[in-house]
């Protein structure tokens, strides 16, 4: 059996498939073990984004907006909250749109909430939409 995952739907569907053998008493057979290693691969895969190295939406309320999680780059690890914050302001911050019509479906930052995890700074960051 080759396990190949490319996206979050087939990650699901290999979970699907991992919770059947571990159901049916095959928990240790070697395609599991497969399967797993395979899940492990995709889930600690790099990310692969653009001038952020980690942003990842972690609650999506529809239409009401979202919460992204948003790691800052390598080189702020060493640095204290307020240059982080400075920084994250400058390139995440979305400013709310004004304009004379009522609705212009555009994107602004509500908060955003700073923390240290591993060394780095992350920020939770939460984006509305202007409907």
């Amino acid at each position: 059996m080759s396990v190949t995952i490319r996206n979050r739907d087939d990650l699901k569907l290999w979970y699907w498939l991992l919770r059947r053998y571990e159901k049916d008493g095959l928990g240790a057979s070697p395609k599991t073990i497969e399967l797993k290693k395979a899940i492990r691969q995709f889930v600690n895969r790099p990310p692969a984004y653009g001038p952020l190295e980690y942003r990842r939406i972690v609650r999506d309320a529809g239409m009401d907006g979202y919460i992204e999680l948003v790691r800052l780059p390598h080189e702020f690890d060493g640095r204290c909250r307020d240059d982080a914050v400075e920084w994250f302001m400058h390139k995440c911050w979305m400013e709310a749109p004004m304009s004379m019509y009522d609705c212009t479906g555009k994107a602004f930052s509500c908060w955003a909430r700073s923390f240290r995890r591993r060394g780095s700074w992350w920020f939770y960051h939460s984006v509305a939409f202007d409907v």
